[in-house]
């Protein structure tokens, strides 16, 4: 009996016996723990630990039903030590001999307030991160935006035609990017994008600033939901933004009216973009990969970051138009776009 105590004793949680809601046995933890000895616990109620009347009835009308049900009552409770200072406590309960709850309940009860401590400051040092990485997305994009109305400006009082359509791509390059860090700057998850909404958003812009047609050109979107990160999804939306471009500036040449398809898909390891027109085509034996345009080149280079592969059809392969298909692995190791010399 002597040992059984020792156990009891020496064990690093409070045990306590309650018969008709009072405390009739408590081993040593439940002395160290809340600062009472013994004689002021026995056959007394519990409620001097909770810092309400109403939390200590609460406890009770929650805890019994399960216990007189045969089952272990778990909870976390805020409680009071005698010197006022608040702890929390988990607790187990279990009936002697359900559903008699006369016979008196078994609690095991464990200090957790350091673990629940701590799991408050990583819960504030991640709000703080994630404060802090939002103004960043945002400084950036703020930073972007003032780049784009510079090359703007700059366009816009320049004589030089070609000079002139250079910068305006330029512009639309910094934007698709600026466009990245809003997005994650406006969402809950800074870390990913919805990249559907990201290219709906993205295509409406293009077409805007592009089109020449008027309501004569015609956009279909086929965009699954899809989630990306930033490496990903900066490198692919510069991607689909000069794809979008070429088709806007060059597939209808001396035609009056046309029509793009933009569609976005995923299986569970990669993501396939399609971008489709019925204009013109490319030339014969025409060649991406030796293309000397900065647009193609870039394309090139970005789907060489993302490790994915890009396939171009054009006429006679195809009915009509082109199409382009970039296949890409959803988690990679992604490469640099340009190597530090």
């Amino acid at each position: 009996m002597r040992m059984q105590q020792i156990i009891l004793d020496t064990v690093p949680i409070c045990i306590i016996m309650i018969v008709n809601k009072k405390q009739v046995w408590a081993n040593k933890k439940m002395e160290e723990i809340f600062q009472y000895q013994k004689e002021d616990f026995k056959n007394q109620t519990t409620r001097f630990l909770y810092p309400s009347q109403e939390a200590y009835e609460k406890f009770h009308d929650e805890s019994y039903p399960p216990m007189a049900a045969g089952h272990t009552f778990e909870s976390i409770q805020e409680l009071v030590r005698r010197d006022g200072t608040h702890i929390f406590v988990r607790f187990y309960g279990k009936a002697v001999a359900p559903p008699d709850m006369e016979q008196g309940t078994i609690w095991i009860l464990e200090d957790i307030t350091e673990r629940k401590q701590s799991e408050e400051q990583i819960k504030k040092s991640l709000h703080e991160k994630e404060i802090l990485l939002k103004e960043i997305h945002h400084r950036v994009k703020n930073n972007m935006d003032i780049i784009s109305s510079l090359l703007s400006l700059q366009a816009s009082t320049s004589q030089n035609k070609q000079l002139q359509e250079m910068l305006i791509d330029g512009q639309h390059r910094i934007k698709a990017m600026a466009m990245v860090h809003e997005k994650l700057y406006r969402a809950n998850n800074t870390a990913e994008i919805d990249f559907s909404d990201y290219v709906e958003t993205l295509v409406s812009d293009l077409i805007l600033s592009y089109n020449k047609m008027g309501d004569k050109f015609t956009v279909s979107l086929k965009l699954s939901k899809i989630t990306l990160d930033i490496d990903t999804a900066i490198p692919c939306g510069l991607i689909i933004g000069e794809l979008v471009i070429n088709v806007l500036k060059y597939a209808f040449v001396g035609q009056t009216c046309g029509g793009m398809e933009v569609s976005l898909d995923s299986t569970d390891e990669n993501c396939q973009l399609k971008v489709k027109d019925n204009g013109v085509g490319f030339f014969k034996n025409f060649d991406y990969s030796n293309a000397k345009t900065l647009g193609l080149q870039l394309v090139e280079e970005l789907t060489e970051q993302l490790k994915g592969k890009l396939t171009i059809q054009s006429m006679p392969d195809i009915e009509i138009g082109t199409e382009i298909n970039l296949v890409f692995p959803l988690k990679a190791e992604r490469g640099q776009l340009y190597e530090s010399k």
